[in-house]
């Protein structure tokens, strides 16, 4: 066996050895390897090929090329469509290709991409099938995700290394299974750059003869499912570093672009809470989402009605107080409930500042921990300590992020709450650089009364 350290004959050999690492080729492969690298850009024939592999003359079949070069395909994890390093011409034979003409695969720089599609070569007479409801379920599952949010169908597509730094963030593969007249899908969603599941499912694909509707619909389905999938484990992985109404906020934004609203995430919520209706989590997530709208929208609801406060706060509380039984030993949820049952305030206030503080003592997810023990803290009258736990908060918080402005929004109203000042200013002023667009409604609420700044005043003369 030879490895890639042997091969300093070939210099263009070091994008292989980043794509393949330190694996080792054996002397024929190695060969071929110094035969087709010593002509980069240049057709290598078949003949030239076997006679590397052999003596010259040899009278052995070149088939025993195509399966050289099949295994050095596999090792440099190289596409035969989509090659990036030995490209077949047909009729003439192989090139291994100069690195100016390195092509990237057709999904690189895609949020996501449907593919490999695995399977597909076995399905027989059931193949037409499989391709239809591929190309719906690609269609369908852009529709899910944002217009700037691009999505390719490759059933060929390679492993993120093929992409260099231009790998989608989301791969969904199709493996096909067929068992007798029974066509099955397995659909394998992923965060693309570094393999973690999302979500991986088994599904019956309709024979729609003679019923219009069937593999459309089937395709639609399983593409929102998978969409609303997707949105949740984005969430549940973020909130172990942020509250969960951000970890919300930045899936929603991930899936979709843009600055989306609480209707994204309430639509994605209802989707997972009729797949699943007993998952308590999913209640603790909806209930938290309703208490989102009016974070973001509630100056909004509250100028242009109708008021649904009472309804809103009724359904909270229905939803934290039926499954706050089964996630008070989660942190996570629990930190969640706690909050809720705060911001409701029919007697549980005492309730949930003790379950915060427990959670506070024994939660790992300390950042969001943290945030929601500081908020409680100051909500509580405990001001010097609900700050303590912001500062803490803030200083684990990525610069720039959407966990710093929550927290930054938090410190504003600790801060107004005992006057001061002078923290308030240093405090708005950090907001302001990360989010200038909130200053028009921050100087209303937070600016000095008597010297209005002029973002304030043109509010002002804006409202009725």
């Amino acid at each position: 066996m030879i490895r890639f350290d042997d091969l300093d004959f070939a210099p263009d050999l070091t994008r292989a050895r980043r794509a393949a690492g330190e694996i080792a080729f054996t002397r024929g492969e190695t060969r071929m390897l110094v035969v087709l690298t010593r002509n980069v850009g240049r057709v290598v024939t078949r003949n030239q090929l076997l006679d590397a592999l052999t003596e010259v003359g040899s009278d052995k079949s070149d088939r025993n090329v195509d399966y050289m070069i099949n295994r050095l395909r596999r090792k440099l994890d190289d596409s035969p469509r989509h090659p990036r390093f030995i490209a077949t011409r047909y009729g003439e034979g192989y090139v291994w290709l100069p690195r100016p003409t390195d092509l990237l695969p057709p999904a690189a720089g895609a949020h996501a991409v449907i593919g490999p599609v695995r399977g597909y070569r076995h399905l027989g007479d059931a193949q037409p099938r499989a391709a239809r409801f591929a190309d719906l379920f690609q269609g369908h599952f852009a529709s899910n995700l944002g217009a700037d949010r691009k999505v390719v169908f490759d059933p060929d597509c390679p492993p993120p290394l093929s992409f260099r730094d231009k790998a989608p963030l989301i791969g969904v593969e199709l493996t096909f299974l067929r068992d007798g007249p029974e066509l099955d899908c397995i659909l394998h969603a992923t965060a693309f750059r570094n393999g973690m599941t999302y979500s991986i499912s088994r599904h019956r694909i309709p024979d729609d003869a003679g019923i219009a509707s069937g593999i459309p619909d089937a395709a639609g389905q399983l593409a929102t499912r998978l969409a609303a999938q997707i949105w949740k484990s984005l969430t549940l992985t973020a909130s172990r570093r942020e509250p969960l109404p951000v970890a919300m906020h930045n899936a929603a934004q991930t899936m979709q672009g843009g600055l989306p609203g609480w209707a994204e995430s309430h639509r994605r919520l209802q989707q997972l809470a009729a797949q699943s209706p007993t998952d308590h989590g999913i209640q603790i997530m909806l209930a938290s989402n309703i208490h989102s709208k009016y974070v973001q929208h509630g100056l909004e609801i509250l100028a242009t009605g109708p008021d649904t406060r009472a309804e809103d706060e009724a359904q909270i509380e229905a939803l934290v107080s039926a499954n706050l039984p089964f996630v008070q030993h989660d942190p996570f949820y629990a930190a969640t409930a706690a909050k809720l049952l705060f911001f409701v305030d029919h007697g549980y206030r005492r309730m949930a500042l003790d379950l915060m503080e427990e959670v506070g003592r024994t939660s790992t997810a300390v950042a969001p921990s943290l945030v929601i023990l500081g908020m409680l803290r100051t909500f509580a009258g405990q001001i010097g300590q609900g700050l303590a736990a912001l500062d803490q908060a803030q200083d684990m918080a990525e610069p720039g992020s959407e966990l710093e402005v929550y927290i930054l929004c938090l410190k504003c109203q600790a801060l107004m709450a005992v006057d001061d000042r002078a923290g308030l200013d240093a405090v708005l002023a950090r907001l302001y650089a990360l989010r200038p667009p909130i200053q028009f409604v921050y100087d209303l609420l937070y600016g000095p009364e008597d010297a209005p700044s002029p973002a304030a005043a043109m509010a002002l003369q804006q409202m009725t």
